[in-house]
């Protein structure tokens, strides 16, 4: 059974939903997955991610929020 946590960060201002987006994806336990609802494509958070080993897809897009889908950490690592 996967844990999904939902992190809403419609409508607050950058560098907020990065900072919080990224501190989610530190505390992520083994076969959790973040829903991240934001208003705006999070470019500065795919490089981070991308670093990090952490998979995303973008799971709907434009008008009125972005769904990005994030995790599980491959290594099974939170």
């Amino acid at each position: 059974m996967t844990d999904e946590i939902l992190l809403d960060m419609r409508n607050r201002e950058p560098p907020e939903p990065l900072f919080a987006t990224l501190d989610a994806v530190e505390e992520l336990q083994p076969g959790q997955l973040i829903r991240l609802l934001i208003h705006r494509e999070p470019l500065m958070l795919y490089p981070q991610l991308q670093q990090l080993g952490v998979p995303w897809k973008v799971e709907s897009w434009g008008a009125p929020d972005w769904v990005i889908v994030i995790g599980p950490r491959p290594d099974g690592s939170g």
